[in-house]
């Protein structure tokens, strides 16, 4: 790189409104879809986790970067530095990469701020922050490529043209939401999009797929662009030569991609396994195999999935005892199993779909099973696992007595509560209030697996009910009352 013309760069950005206009647009774009669309100063919904921020960042450089570059096209274009092309390609784009890392600096003082409301993941500030280096870096060679591709028309539809397509690889893996495609090639454009390979490092995650996607797509545009200057400026090529490059780089990539490492930078290991969960796989005296049942459509509905199937792979890495496959959900099979689908929603130009989708976790050891019936995130599924792993060791239920001591009734107004419970790992047993005091009075006590009673209201409950919910939580039972308004 080429430091007298990266700082003419430079000098060029701090003298023209238009770096100034980015740098705004940047900033206030980002903190307001940060605070305000993303409902930051709700109680409901307020959260310290900034993979919206992140994400946020990444999604308005799709205008900014090109505006950038539109500024430079004068030096894009030209043949008048007696420097060499890769000279010349890298040092105007690490100018336009410079340019967006101020913004950067200036957009820290959210998660300053955040931390002032709660406690910020600073793992996932630091993995949020490199992956965006990444991203710039790729979009800006991308941008550059465009703007040298296009050379030959407009100076503004060539801007309108990379505006055009880095938005459309940017989201170009939401297409199967509102397409049909399919699984291969809804496959490839999550590959090929620029969003999809970020999603995990605004997480927290450090995915070295993702990473490498980013490094070989700079590598792979950078060679292209140069030899598209070397042609219309009438150079020599070696297609030989290129060829052999371009394909090296292609395949080291596909190889790359399957031999692969993932780092969980948060706080609290949100995406990998625990000492304690470990400790008690390790108690495992027969194979465990976790099957995990996925309906094709739920990579369109939920991207997040992916990370379940990356956290199981990671999850059954760790003991030998433990095997885990992929399967396609197969309706008839599930429903006979007592497991549910969850009906989605799909839109198109033409017409509404209602789905129905599965994401069900089924556990098996030795003669037991155990099911997670439906599983869309990994915030909970280490907690899930870990208790259906202990009741397949210790051969114990969870046991739940859910009663209504109020005006309303378990199977019509609290009729989300068992399948709640359920999904949870508790076995339920729904408990009449009439059959509350001979239940609690026969129980016996002495057995170490006591049910939990949950007392829904309480102001039906006569002095006699009271009185055996007393004794029973003096005996060893566990009791959870639910009475404020009823």
């Amino acid at each position: 790189m080429n430091k007298s013309l990266i700082k003419q760069l430079l000098y060029s950005f701090l003298i023209d409104p238009l770096f100034y206009l980015c740098t705004v647009l940047n900033v206030l774009f980002t903190a307001f879809s940060f605070f305000f669309i993303n409902r930051f100063f709700l109680i409901e919904t307020s959260t310290t986790d900034l993979s919206f921020f992140f994400n946020s960042f990444a999604q308005i450089t799709v205008i900014t970067t090109p505006l950038l570059f539109f500024r430079l096209n004068y030096f894009i274009n030209t043949d008048d530095y007696p420097i060499g092309l890769y000279t010349s390609f890298f040092s105007i784009s690490l100018s336009v990469f410079i340019a967006q890392i101020i913004s950067l600096v200036f957009l820290f003082s959210i998660p300053v701020s955040v931390n002032f409301f709660g406690s910020v993941d600073f793992g996932q500030i630091f993995c949020g922050y490199a992956g965006l280096l990444f991203y710039i870096c790729a979009s800006c060679c991308f941008v550059h490529f465009l703007f040298i591709f296009f050379n030959n028309i407009n100076t503004f539809l060539a801007l309108f043209w990379s505006i055009l397509f880095l938005l459309f690889f940017n989201f170009i893996h939401l297409i199967p939401l509102y397409l049909k495609t399919g699984d291969f090639i809804s496959s490839l454009l999550q590959k090929i999009s620029f969003a999809w390979h970020f999603d995990s490092w605004s997480k927290g995650i450090l995915d070295t797929r993702n990473l490498l996607f980013y490094f070989y797509l700079t590598l792979c545009i950078s060679v292209i662009s140069v030899t598209l200057k070397k042609i219309r400026i009438s150079l020599n090529i070696n297609k030989t030569r290129l060829i052999l490059l371009l394909f090296s780089l292609v395949f080291s990539s596909i190889g790359f991609s399957k031999i692969y490492l993932r780092f969980d930078f948060t706080k609290n290991k949100t995406y990998s396994t625990d000492k304690i969960t470990k400790e008690l796989c390790r108690n495992l005296e027969n194979p465990l195999r976790i099957t995990y049942y996925q309906s094709k459509e739920l990579k369109k509905y939920y991207p997040q999935s992916r990370d379940i199937i990356e956290y199981l792979k990671q999850f059954a890495s760790a003991n030998k005892n433990i095997t885990f496959s992929v399967e396609k959900a197969d309706a008839d099979k599930l429903s006979n199993l007592g497991i549910r689908g969850q009906q989605l929603k799909s839109q198109n130009s033409t017409k509404i779909e209602y789905n129905y989708v599965y994401s069900t976790i089924q556990l098996q050891y030795l003669d037991k099973s155990s099911f997670i019936p439906f599983v869309i995130s990994n915030k909970t599924l280490e907690y899930d696992l870990a208790q259906r792993i202990q009741q397949l060791i210790s051969k114990k239920e969870r046991n739940v007595y859910v009663c209504a001591a109020n005006s309303f009734s378990v199977d019509e107004d609290y009729v989300y509560l068992e399948n709640w419970l359920i999904s949870r790992g508790f076995t339920t047993t729904v408990l009449p209030k009439n059959l509350l005091l001979n239940t609690l009075s026969f129980f016996d006590y002495s057995t170490t697996n006591k049910p939990i009673l949950l007392l829904l209201g309480t102001s039906q409950l006569t002095d006699e009910e009271s009185f055996a919910i007393k004794i029973a939580a003096e005996k060893g039972m566990p009791v959870l009352v639910l009475t404020n308004p009823y």
